[in-house]
Order: C-alpha cells, then sequence, then structure tokens
C-alpha cells in the first residue's frame, strides 16, 4: 500500500536510505531536509507494517507544471521486486492528475548505473550533466519524462 508520510516514519525512513543507497553525511542531512519540507511531498510503500521504500516529490517554484523527484529508494532486501516502480508510477500519476504536471526530472549521481538504467527503463531520457556537481569526477546526470 502506498501512503503519505507520518512523523514516526522519518527515522525509518532515513535508516532504510542509509542502507540501501550508502550515503553520505550530506546525503543523511538533505534527506532529513527533505522529510521535514512542507513543500515536498513524501509517500512511503508499506505491507504488513513494514515500509518497502519511499519517494520524495516537490514542484519546482517559479515553473508551470515542472516537478521533481529529490528521493526513490527500496529497502535493500526489496530491491528488484517492483517497489520503486510503483512508487515511480503512483508520482507520476498523483503529479499529472491532481497537480496537472506537464513534466518530472529526476538527478542522479554518474556513479549510480543502477539508478540510471532504472529510470531509462522507466521512460526517462537524459537531458544534461553537470560535470563535478556532487565532487571531483562525479557529475550530476539529469533525467527528464513528460507526463501526458
Amino acid at each position: 500500500m502506498i501512503r503519505p508520510i507520518t512523523r514516526a516514519d522519518v527515522h525509518a525512513l532515513v535508516a532504510l536510505a542509509e542502507a540501501a543507497c550508502a550515503l553520505g553525511p550530506l546525503d543523511v542531512a538533505g534527506l532529513r531536509e527533505a522529510l521535514d519540507d512542507a513543500d515536498h511531498r513524501t509517500v512511503v510503500d508499506e505491507a504488513s507494517h513494514e515500509l518497502h521504500g519511499f519517494a520524495c516529490y516537490t514542484h519546482v517554484p517559479m515553473t508551470e507544471g515542472t516537478w521533481l523527484l529529490v528521493w526513490l529508494a527500496a529497502r535493500k532486501d526489496r530491491q528488484r521486486q517492483g517497489v520503486g516502480g510503483r512508487l515511480l508510477h503512483f508520482v507520476e500519476d498523483d503529479i499529472r492528475t491532481k497537480h496537472h504536471g506537464r513534466v518530472l526530472f529526476i538527478e542522479v549521481k554518474s556513479s549510480d548505473e543502477m539508478m540510471r538504467r532504472f529510470f531509462s527503463k522507466n521512460g526517462f531520457e537524459h537531458d544534461a550533466e553537470l560535470k563535478d556537481f556532487y565532487a571531483d569526477g562525479v557529475d550530476k546526470v539529469v533525467y527528464r519524462k513528460v507526463l501526458k
């Protein structure tokens, strides 16, 4: 079941992301900030009272219908079992139907081949790269998907 985040979920979501995504201190701080930001929407995939993954997304200010998927993570033992796909489809439907969004962007580290393949497989197109964005030799890769 996909549902909105509750305050009680925050600690578990940070732990889930740390285990699944090999996060550094800056990543953890950014995640906590996004989870606490009222302008971000966060949903969790839950079954039998266990959190399997989450997605966090937001409207980009000063744009018409442009959205950014800030976080998408599945528990390590639930990866490649459809959790990310379910969350992504929920996010896309929510943006398209409830918020009249027209395009969704995602930013991925160039070193994260698994996520790059995931977004390409799910209809996102490679849009841009920003060299050395995260650190020396770690580029930001931007993907985009038009929401019809």
